[in-house]
């Protein structure tokens, strides 16, 4: 991650820093790269047992600063919510989510997302819903 710009949502540190929240001392530091290979998906009713193996990896490689950062692949919503559900819960110090290339930083500390996904994740689910409308 050393040679890749990670992207804020502009207003990110100011509202992060509004929060009354403690820091977290210690806490995994974790990228997630996106990915559209249905091999890197798990159904909703399996995210839960998906993240705990997550959490004891990244503990074991003692991913717990920048430069041991534990990477993983990641393909539906539910991923991304636990690893918020991580960030809230103080079990994950900081979560990047990695996308063509592009490395976003938008999981505030207590869990909220600051700024949209990027274009392009999600989207089917998008259509498919206001498709629905």
């Amino acid at each position: 991650m050393e040679n890749q710009k990670i992207i804020q949502h502009e207003d990110f540190e100011k509202i992060k820093n509004t929060l009354s929240l403690t820091e977290v001392e210690s806490g995994l530091y974790i990228k997630a790269v996106f990915s559209e290979d249905d091999k890197h998906a798990v159904s909703d009713y399996n995210s839960q047992s998906w993240f705990e193996s997550l959490m004891e990896k990244a503990q074991d490689q003692k991913a717990f600063n920048i430069e041991d950062i534990f990477v993983t692949h990641i393909a539906t919503e539910h991923m991304i919510h636990y690893l918020r559900y991580g960030v809230k819960k103080g079990l994950i110090k900081k979560a990047y989510i990695e996308y063509k290339g592009n490395v976003y930083d938008f999981i505030l500390p207590n869990g909220k997302m600051c700024g949209a996904l990027p274009d392009g994740i999600y989207s089917e689910n998008e259509k498919l819903l206001f498709g629905l409308l």
